[in-house]
């Protein structure tokens, strides 16, 4: 039972990765007074919703079955939510936009490294933007399904108790 273990902790390590950054992303987003962080937070509950409660059950281990039953539901809901999330659909798309007008509001500064590649301001904001989004979906993507391929995989080694040899008796 250790394989589906890991899985459980893998979404949880990498959805409090996700809470991170877009704890972060929001709170500039909201200060500079865009409301799209609400909507973000709508588009991805149901991913959250189903994903967590499904790795804390495999980690609990009390229904070992549902959490196997819902990998599935997990993957095929995390991969549209962060296919969507790549292809720039709406509630994304203007949460994206309203971050990088919220970074350069508050004065954005280009690295070095950066600036002296010739990015502005601008470039960089987009960037950041950018690899935020690629990085969030290909993270929560590659979870779910290390999460379904461990749990899956983990309920095959799954050893069950040898019944009880009977005993006849014969009258």
């Amino acid at each position: 039972m250790l394989l589906p273990r890991f899985g459980g902790l893998i979404v949880l390590g990498s959805f409090a990765y996700g809470v991170a950054i877009y704890g972060r992303m929001a709170y500039i987003t909201a200060v500079e007074g865009f409301n799209s962080w609400a909507w973000m937070l709508v588009f991805l509950a149901p991913m959250t919703l189903l994903a967590v409660p499904a790795a804390i059950i495999v980690l609990k281990n009390r229904n070992h079955r549902l959490g196997r039953r819902l990998t599935t539901p997990v993957l095929v809901v995390t991969v549209l939510t962060g296919l969507l999330a790549i292809g720039n659909s709406p509630p994304v798309g203007s949460f994206i936009g309203h971050y990088k007008a919220a970074q350069l509001s508050r004065g954005l500064q280009v690295p070095p490294f950066e600036s002296s590649q010739g990015l502005s301001t601008l470039d960089y904001a987009d960037k950041l933007a950018a690899d935020f989004k690629l990085q969030g979906s290909l993270i929560a993507i590659g979870s779910a399904a290390a999460f379904f391929v461990l749990v899956r995989r983990g309920a095959i080694f799954v050893r069950r108790p040898k019944p009880a040899p009977t005993t006849e008796t014969s009258p």
